[in-house]
């Protein structure tokens, strides 16, 4: 994670890492202001979650929230 937050954004993008798969915990207190795009596998558990962890990306640059649709969880 500190690779993530101290990583120079205009560095060689073969050198940073370049995408973080993670859980729910994104939504809290982890804050990196380059993200660009979050994917949801399913929806969270609580409509919250959801806010949460999408304000994540698009606080610099423009981003993008995709939802998957997971048709084995109806919740």
């Amino acid at each position: 994670m500190e690779a993530i937050r101290t990583a120079n954004p205009l560095g060689n993008p073969a050198e940073r890492i370049r995408g973080l798969v993670t859980t729910n915990i994104i939504g809290h207190g982890f804050d990196v202001d380059r993200f660009n795009v979050i994917v949801f596998a399913g929806f969270t558990r609580l409509v919250a979650e959801y806010i949460q962890a999408s304000a994540r990306v698009g606080r610099t640059f423009p981003g993008i929230s995709l939802f998957i649709a997971d048709s084995a969880k109806r919740t």
